[in-house]
């Protein structure tokens, strides 16, 4: 007998009915109260002897089973609550053939795979990553789109365990691995609650607009750039000549940080269903915007000095006279009888993307760090701005740089 997702009352609706030849009982992915499984046990034959509960819950272990189900000459338990991380597979470690295999995916985007021409749907496409990064396309067959499309959302957590891994196709992958993912009705999706925060939402391997032509006639791998909307084109008309159906698209260009410009066709709904005032609008430079964003800092360039002699009143760099005797703010018009130095880093950062250099000065500076800039001048000879500190103070300057910008990271996530 096999129940699955059974309504309640189960179990006495089980202890009722007569089942004399019942050998076995394969309860999965329900709620089993200590009740339940005392109600069952004690209507079960003498011929009973196969009991398997998989994915269930409502117990905390295999002890709570009653002892006659345990007398079984079969017993399977698989506790649903449990996530310990030896119970998972590795998309990488995963092969062809595989089963029996359980991951733990983010669904990075999904879609609908289709032939442009004549509008035939291939299935319910997914970019699947772990919590190592790594990489997978999965397909759900149109025959199973019913039943799982609204189980499976973009962006959220899921096991996943009774799936099938073939070969990749030959074309139109999204990631360089070699396999493939099919879900079926027979697969057990199972959605995390809660933020995984180990398991990236997106994965990218992006191309310059410069190497674009060695990708040309090559499908076997989708290509991804990034580059900012600088136009948008009205939408169009393409009549297709196999299938003698009209295909609306959407010209724009897209700008990278070099300048360089590049169109790009954007095809059906890509390209009509969305709103082309907000995407340029937020394409313009925005002044006085503030960002927060996830990265580590991994060095600090003092080639171009690490501090100046900043205005006591703005912090402002200030001007020295011939004598170096006075000091005048431009920015205040104040006087300075005792200028400070103050920091000045020229910061590396980098996230999974990309890096950059960002300046930070001041009491930010000192806050993250913190030893005000003055105390290290002190200990340098001429007070020479190009010379870095000794090496352990500068080892503990770019160590509290890391420690705090992950403090400053939880802060921005919370705001």
């Amino acid at each position: 007998m096999d129940v699955a997702a059974a309504a309640p009352p189960w179990a006495a609706a089980f202890a009722s009915a007569a089942f004399p030849a019942l050998g076995s009982l394969f309860l999965k992915r329900i709620t089993i109260t200590d009740d339940d499984l005392d109600l069952v046990s004690r209507s079960l034959p003498a011929s009973f002897r196969d009991l398997s509960l998989l994915l269930c819950d409502g117990f905390s272990s295999a002890a709570q089973v009653p002892p006659p189900l345990l007398l079984c000459i079969s017993f399977k338990f698989q506790a649903k609550m449990s996530l310990d991380e030896n119970e998972f597979t590795p998309l990488s470690q995963l092969i062809h053939g595989s089963n029996g295999c359980r991951v733990r995916v983010r669904i990075s985007r999904m879609w609908v795979s289709f032939n442009p021409n004549d509008g035939t749907v291939f299935g319910l496409d997914s970019l699947l990553i772990d919590d190592k990064g790594e990489t997978m396309q999965a397909r759900v067959l149109p025959k199973d789109m019913k039943q799982l499309e609204q189980r499976l959302v973009e962006g959220k957590f899921y096991t996943l365990s009774d799936f099938t891994v073939d070969l990749k196709l030959k074309n139109y992958m999204t990631c360089r691995n070699g396999l493939m993912m099919y879900i079926g009705s027979q697969t057990v999706v199972d959605e995390i609650e809660g933020c995984v925060d180990e398991i990236p939402l997106h994965s990218f391997e992006f191309v310059d607009f410069g190497d674009l032509s060695s990708r040309n006639r090559n499908n076997s791998l989708l290509t991804d750039v990034i580059g900012q909307i600088v136009y948008v084109g009205g939408i169009q008309q393409a009549l297709k000549m196999k299938s003698l159906r009209r295909v609306l698209f959407r010209e724009i260009q897209i700008q990278d940080l070099s300048g360089r410009i590049q169109n790009v066709t954007l095809y059906g709904d890509l390209g009509c269903h969305f709103d082309v005032e907000l995407v340029l609008k937020k394409g313009q430079e925005a002044p006085n915007t503030r960002y927060f964003c996830r990265v580590c800092l991994k060095d600090i360039d003092c080639t171009r000095g690490w501090w100046y002699l900043g205005c006591f009143h703005c912090r402002r760099s200030i001007s020295v006279d011939g004598n170096g005797t006075k000091f005048w703010c431009n920015g205040c018009g104040q006087n300075n009888p005792s200028p400070a130095p103050w920091y000045k880093l020229d910061a590396k950062a980098e996230d999974p993307i990309g890096n950059m250099n960002f300046m930070i000065f001041g009491e930010q500076a000192q806050e993250l760090i913190g030893v005000a800039a003055e105390e290290l001048v002190e200990g340098i000879e001429d007070d020479d701005r190009y010379t870095v500190p000794d090496e352990k103070v500068l080892l503990m300057v770019e160590t509290d740089l890391n420690t705090a910008s992950e403090a400053e990271q939880a802060d921005a996530e919370a705001e």
